[in-house]
């Protein structure tokens, strides 16, 4: 252990520990960067006035996430099967299909409910937020009403119409319907995956100098460890072969 501790590997051990802070406070900073601008990239788009959906998403689009979590407005009738998207330990949502202009449909999360309400009866304008499709669940047959995720995959058999690849959680409706449902709080966790995305690399980038700084400080301690071995076996046997005072003196 001692051959660890000689002046000049404790000077190493010095900067190789002064080092590694170093770079994980500055990943640490970088990633803080990184959340801090997908968080403002969240709150602009929800800032950001409503657009027509067919600006950012056509029917037989897929939905980039420059689109998800942008503020749109759509008009049409509720028309087709509604449907309860049940989760655990979650109320369920309401999900109604609005048929639009381009007799395509959009799927409308119309609010929290445990039973299936009519929707209103002839046109209306929803304003609402738009969400990518969620990951599969699993299928249910086409006459359940219950399904365990907002799959447009999996729901599209449903329906007489195209889908558009993404869905709406409504926040405003006109005319507005004679009783409200608890809205849905949309998901807006990762809205952007370029927002900040120069920060979370320089983060990484931060982290593997320190993993190659660790690994140097190895390589070089245990060299110079190796050695002083030899040495202090040279020294040993010499203080071994060199006669005592007492045997000097006989």
């Amino acid at each position: 252990m001692w051959r660890w501790l000689t002046p000049k590997l404790i000077g190493l051990h010095l900067l190789a520990s002064i080092l590694v802070a170093g770079m994980t406070v500055m990943g640490l900073w970088q990633l803080g960067t990184y959340d801090e601008r997908q968080a403002s990239s969240i709150a602009e788009r929800a800032a950001a006035p409503p657009v027509p959906l067919d600006d950012v998403l056509g029917p037989d689009d897929a939905l980039t996430g420059d689109a998800h979590g942008r503020t749109v407005t759509v008009s049409g009738r509720y028309a087709g099967p509604q449907l309860l998207v049940t989760r655990p330990n979650a109320e369920p949502w309401l999900v109604t299909p609005l048929t639009t202009e381009s007799s395509a449909a959009v799927l409308v999360v119309r609010g929290h409910a445990t039973h299936r309400p009519a929707p209103p009866d002839g046109p209306v304008s929803v304003t609402g937020i738009l969400q990518p499709t969620e990951p599969a669940g699993d299928p249910a047959s086409a006459d359940q009403p219950r399904v365990p995720a907002l799959n447009i995959a999996q729901l599209v058999g449903r329906y007489d119409t195209d889908l558009y690849s993404g869905f709406v959680v409504l926040t405003e409706q006109t005319p507005a319907p004679p009783a409200s449902l608890p809205l849905v709080e949309p998901d807006l966790d990762e809205v952007s995956t370029t927002a900040g995305l120069r920060n979370l690399m320089y983060a990484v980038q931060w982290w593997i100098f320190a993993l190659f700084a660790v690994f140097m400080w190895w390589r070089i301690v245990r060299e110079v460890a190796a050695d002083r071995q030899p040495e202090e076996g040279d020294h040993d046997a010499s203080a071994g072969g060199r006669p005592s005072h007492v045997d000097a003196v006989r």
